[in-house]
């Protein structure tokens, strides 16, 4: 099997370091303008769902994956729905939370290309989301967060795998 440089990127990174994050910058005719980021390689490495993050800028994403990925492999705990994270985002904690697969299963193209690149059954490719709290504390899934911190975090339906 012969890869195309994208393709050879992504295998060399997740070889390197175990994982990779995707960033994922909203298309130009989308009026929704929704970027997100995402891992690519837990599942392979760890055997860990894989972990995606909306509502901020692409760094800064980038950086609470990976800071995400390693206090998890640091305290030696697979991720897992209602996780807190402590050492995530500075003096805020954040939460792994479920996703439902139809808002990420179109998001994560590369994850899922990944995954058959290392002939893993689909089964074992999952997701879960990285979410952080408003400024009184609240995350996404409590009705009383702010509305723009909740709305931000909130995947926007009907993707298609073109973003991913």
């Amino acid at each position: 099997m012969t890869e195309d440089e994208q393709e050879q990127d992504v295998i060399s990174k997740v070889e390197k370091f175990g994982w990779m994050v995707m960033r994922v910058s909203p298309r130009l005719d989308d009026p929704v303008r929704e970027g997100f980021a995402y891992t690519i390689g837990l599942a392979k490495t760890f055997g860990w769902p894989e972990l995606i993050c909306f509502g901020m800028d692409q760094q800064a994403m980038h950086v609470m994956l990976n800071n995400a990925v390693e206090e998890c492999r640091d305290r030696q705990e697979a991720p897992a729905a209602g996780m807190m994270l402590k050492e995530v985002l500075n003096n805020y904690e954040t939460k792994l939370s479920p996703i439902r697969p139809e808002d990420w299963v179109p998001r994560l193209g590369w994850a899922r290309w990944f995954s058959d690149y290392c002939s893993l059954p689909r089964e074992r490719l999952s997701c879960l989301q990285l979410v952080w709290p408003d400024k009184a504390g609240l995350f996404p899934d409590d009705p009383r967060c702010a509305e723009e911190d909740r709305l931000s975090q909130t995947p926007v339906s009907d993707v298609d795998d073109k973003t991913a």
